[in-house]
């Protein structure tokens, strides 16, 4: 089983690196930007700064550049991933960093492979990748757990769209929630760096783990193949390299 949860998490490595790819081709487009992303990588990589603060900062960053020019447990997965969704600039992947410094740096609540299988399990479900906030839940609190986190991920965001139907196009043409997020992006990119990072040292042990990384990376950057083909394909391949190496 370790080798094919290798492979897995290799499949896991490619498929975040494609995320911040994309994410960095329309957010990292200044060299402030890409000073946003750098800065944010080493403060949580070396300073183990919390995630959820670095991005807040960052967007408070930006707005102030525009200005100058158990019960205990399942309530606190609920607030912490409530926090998480109400911060996450980019969409599902951009929440990744944030759910991995919580449940891996911490809280200690998972591993950092139990992690990558998470966020493989938030591929291959149907939905938002965000999904992988229940699977966090269910290892850490059971069936309640699993249902206050996905709450908790999923209620805010929720609301927040039913009641600001109306607005949405004054908002979104803000000048200060345009430069919250402006900053906030990049910051996003350097923390997703991070998440990498740590996932990639349980997983890229050897010479072909590095390699499924590599070609996952270039296939789904460059062709539609699905998530599930590709981390299926991981799976095979880490048996293939365990039983090579008995």
């Amino acid at each position: 089983m370790v080798p094919m949860r290798r492979g897995v998490l290799a499949v896991v490595v490619g498929l975040l690196l494609v995320t911040m790819y994309n994410l960095s081709r329309s957010v990292l487009t200044s060299p402030v930007t890409i000073a946003v992303a750098g800065c944010a990588f080493l403060l949580v990589a070396v300073l183990k700064i919390g995630a959820a603060w670095i991005v807040v900062a960052a967007g408070v960053f930006g707005m102030m550049a525009l200005r100058g020019a158990g019960q205990v447990i399942h309530l606190e997965l609920f607030a912490r991933f409530r926090l998480i969704s109400l911060i996450a600039f980019g969409g599902g992947q951009a929440a990744l960093p944030l759910i991995e410094q919580i449940a891996v740096q911490d809280t200690r609540w998972l591993t950092p492979t139990t992690f990558g299988t998470a966020v493989a399990f938030g591929y291959l479900t149907p939905g938002p990748v965000l999904i992988t906030a229940t699977f966090v839940g269910q290892q850490v609190g059971g069936l309640l757990g699993a249902l206050a986190a996905t709450l908790g991920a999923f209620l805010a965001p929720w609301v927040l769209s039913a009641t600001a139907a109306q607005q949405v196009t004054g908002l979104a043409q803000s000048r200060w929630l345009r430069a919250f997020g402006a900053d906030a992006g990049p910051a996003v990119i350097g923390l997703l760096g991070v998440t990498v990072l740590d996932v990639a040292r349980e997983s890229l042990v050897s010479w072909p783990c590095v390699a499924v990384s590599a070609a996952v990376f270039v296939l789904t950057a460059r062709t539609r193949t699905h998530p599930i083909a590709l981390l299926a394909a991981g799976a095979v391949v880490g048996w293939l390299i365990g039983q090579s190496q008995l």
